[in-house]
């Protein structure tokens, strides 16, 4: 990328400028990773959590409300990024476990450590802590080298116990509830040492009297300490560093910690003052009592000094190396940033720029230093919002935004601004294109409305419940037709709220079990108290929606009126019941005709004695037969499909069927073990029929069978003999009514029991080799059971 001009007020503040272009990069860097304008509406609660026993870092006031240095700095933060956060404070195990967890969104306090980095996320750090190592006065540990097989004090999960379970040198680890439990029990003599946060460890000793404690120096561990987020909330983290140092840049970071840690700070300098001012005097009274030494002690000195300055001048050498190096890297970064960067005055006027590679501007990048908005495009009240977000940034100290909708070279394009003040006159600019976003956004939008539509007309009642409280969140209009009650009415609201207790009751274990289990329920048939339409029968499916990350968070509800349906087919049953007992009394009526008529037709046949009345009396015979065949017939077809289809075991329906015919002289073989079909409760009359087949048109056959095969488009049952079989031309005639062969009514009946569920009936077998029926049983309407033999 070429090198972009600087503005010559730049040029001279270079020299003096490093610390402030540093900052500016962190600002960038967390405003650049920040979700745009994210957490900023406030409709969000954060959930902050810190340790109720942690002075002066977090701790629980005389009012009970959370007070300390961290709590201070996270409502600062909030306030500058428009943060809505909700503090509370417990002991350190129980909260460092929520956030692990996730059940919380930050804790305003934790030391960095790469074994926590795993589980946690962490801003940039707000402090940094030392440890120390504390002990009662006239003990015999110095260092941490002197702890070895000594009894440690330290608080449960807190960085120090960390350290000194990997440190190794003892296993008289002693972990207490809080730091301030550590050091009393240390005072009392219990124990060996402590290790804690050395200013936390002086202001508890000072707070509670405990005069007879001591450090062990030199401090151990410095470590960061900085808030830290949860892992499925680490959109936050450059929302904190931003704020962070926003508050750092306005001087409220100093103003909170003068408050929190001057004291001590200024203890620490009059200590120093004090050791120095002993340091001197003693050298001088030594001095003064070995004058006869004093210029071979002049000359160490300066040999000394002169040793001194020359490592500062090495150290200064390095410096400017690591600067260099550091600028140079920097300035890459900022060229690999994909948004335009510009320092502007209070008017307007650019004074630097960065420009991404491939970016087209109304103005041409090298003529753009010196130039005023007003001179690039934008229109009058666009400009008078930039200029105003410049003044109010460099006015207020505080992080401006703006959107804004400019014409360039390739059309119109939107733009979302942050402001940043970099001294009294001058802003920082972040610009970023976000017309793809925007229009994906709308597209989204678009989207949503024509799902919304969707639900809104179908027919079905659909909603749509909260996972944990089952209050709705979503209804739509045929729902508020079916229960007579608005989605107003509704929403926010359980069944409880509208429904008799037995049914809401109902609804709600169903509820549960969905949610539950995560798999969707299926219920039949289920009653529901409306508003003005009285009680409906509802056919109800309920289906689980879980969150990323598996977890149930919605449960929807389908549900049909089936009330209308469920008269009519009663409606219905009731007419079929009716047509059935008068068929049957009819059939009575008819048959009991038949056998009077026959009666008298066998005794005029007796009396009869030519053969022309004979042979009249052998076709009345004949046609009464055919009569009481067709009137059975009709009393076996009057039942079929009028009871409900249902799973039947075939081996088991087989051996009743077969059991009413005498057919001792076939052996049988039945292949057809742990198989059900869905079949009308005629099945075994099917059965009859096929070996009423048999035994009538097989005399001589020896041996029938019952198998199965699973096919492509189903299960295949196969009926067999080892009879003459059947011809090509009768294989479709055996099953008409009317076929003269005399197994017509029966297998016709067959034919037509198995059809009620889609099971198909055809004979498909070889004349001479044998009868062979195949009954095709579709997918879904057969299944395997399990043996328990």
């Amino acid at each position: 990328m070429m090198q972009m001009p600087m503005d010559s007020s730049l040029r001279q503040d270079r020299a003096c400028g490093h610390l402030r272009h540093a900052l500016i990069l962190i600002l960038i860097f967390s405003l650049l990773s920040a979700p745009v304008l994210a957490y900023e509406n406030g409709t969000r609660v954060i959930q902050v959590r810190g340790d109720n026993n942690y002075p002066p870092y977090e701790y629980t006031g005389d009012d009970g409300q959370p007070a300390g240095w961290n709590i201070d700095l996270i409502k600062a933060v909030a306030k500058e990024e428009g943060l809505n956060i909700s503090i509370s404070l417990g002991p350190w195990d129980e909260v460092r476990s929520e956030l692990e967890t996730g059940k919380i969104d930050l804790l305003a306090g934790m030391y960095y450590s790469p074994e926590r980095a795993r589980y946690v996320n962490f801003s940039s750090p707000h402090i940094v802590v030392s440890h120390a190592v504390f002990v009662r006065q006239g003990s015999d540990i110095h260092s941490i080298a002197d702890l070895r097989n000594r009894s440690v004090l330290v608080q449960r999960g807190d960085i120090m116990d960390d350290y000194i379970r990997n440190l190794g040198v003892t296993d008289k680890i002693v972990p207490v509830e809080n730091q301030e439990d550590a050091l009393i029990l240390l005072s009392k003599g219990n124990y060996d040492c402590a290790l804690v946060a050395k200013l936390q460890g002086i202001y508890n000793a000072d707070r509670l009297g405990l005069s007879n404690l001591e450090i062990v120096e030199p401090p151990i561990e410095p470590r960061n300490y900085a808030f830290a987020v949860s892992p499925a909330n680490r959109d936050l983290i450059p929302v904190l560093n931003e704020g962070l140092a926003i508050v750092k840049q306005s001087g409220k970071y100093d103003e909170l910690y003068q408050k929190w840690f001057g004291v001590y700070e200024e203890r620490r300098v009059y200590s120093q003052i004090l050791t120095l001012v002993t340091i001197l005097i003693l050298p001088s009274a030594a001095i003064l009592l070995l004058v006869l030494f004093w210029f071979w002690s002049l000359r160490r000195q300066v040999a000394r000094k002169t040793a001194e300055l020359n490592e500062e001048l090495a150290q200064r050498t390095r410096a400017e190396q690591d600067l260099k190096k550091s600028e140079e890297r920097n300035a890459a970064i900022i060229a690999a940033m994909p948004d335009l960067l510009f320092v502007l005055s209070r008017e307007g006027k650019y004074l630097d720029y960065h420009v991404p590679e491939g970016v087209i501007l109304p103005v041409s990048p090298g003529e753009i230093i010196g130039r005023s908005i007003w001179d690039v495009g934008f229109d009058p009240e666009t400009g008078n919002r930039i200029i105003s977000a410049i003044g109010h940034a460099l006015d207020s100290g505080r992080l401006g935004h703006i959107r804004y909708t400019l014409q360039m070279p390739d059309g119109m394009r939107d733009y979302e601004a942050r402001v940043i003040k970099l001294d009294k006159e001058r802003v920082l600019g972040i610009v970023r294109d976000v017309t793809d976003s925007k229009r994906a956004e709308e597209a989204l939008r678009e989207n949503e409305e024509f799902l919304a539509t969707i639900i809104e007309n179908i027919p079905d009642m659909i909603f749509v419940k909260d996972a944990t409280s089952l209050r709705f969140v979503r209804f739509n209009r045929a729902g508020e037709e079916l229960l007579g009650y608005s989605r107003q009415e509704m929403i926010g609201r359980s069944d409880h709220d509208f429904f008799p207790k037995e049914e809401a009751d109902f609804f709600a274990a169903k509820d549960r079990e969905v949610l539950g289990t995560l798999q969707p329920v299926d219920i039949g048939r289920e009653t529901i108290m409306t508003r003005n339409r009285g009680e409906r029968v509802l056919h109800t499916k309920k289906i689980p929606i879980p969150d990323k990350d598996g977890n149930p968070k919605y449960l929807l509800g389908i549900s049909d009126d089936i009330t209308d349906r469920e008269r009519a087919e009663e409606a219905l049953r009731r007419a079929t019941e009716k047509l059935v007992f008068l068929n049957r009394i009819t059939i009575t009526d008819l048959q009991n005709a038949i056998f009077s008529l026959s009666g008298y037709i066998n005794l005029e046949g007796r009396e009869a004695s030519d053969e022309k009345t004979l042979a009249f009396h052998r076709k009345e015979t004949g046609i009464i037969r055919k009569i009481e065949s067709s009137l059975q017939f009709a009393r076996n077809y009057q039942d079929l499909g009028i009871k409900t289809p249902a799973w039947q075991n075939v081996s088991s329906v087989f051996l009743i069927a077969i059991s009413h015919l005498d057919i001792s002289h076939l052996h049988r073989d039945l292949r057809s073990d742990n198989l059900e079909i869905y079949a009308d409760p005629l099945l075994e009359k099917v059965f009859i029929s096929l070996t009423e087949n048999v035994l009538l048109h097989a005399p001589a056959a020896t041996v029938i069978s019952l198998s199965k095969e699973v096919v492509s488009d189903g299960l295949r049952l196969v009926f067999e003999d080892d009879g003459p079989g059947i011809r090509p031309e009768q294989k479709e005639m055996i099953f008409e009514r009317k076929y003269e062969g005399g197994s017509g009514m029966s297998l016709f009946l067959a034919r037509e029991i198995l059809s009620i569920t889609g099971i198909t009936l055809h004979e498909t077998g070889t004349a001479g080799k044998g009868a062979r029926f195949e009954i095709l049983v579709p997918k879904g309407a057969y299944r395997f059971t399990v043996s328990t033999g």
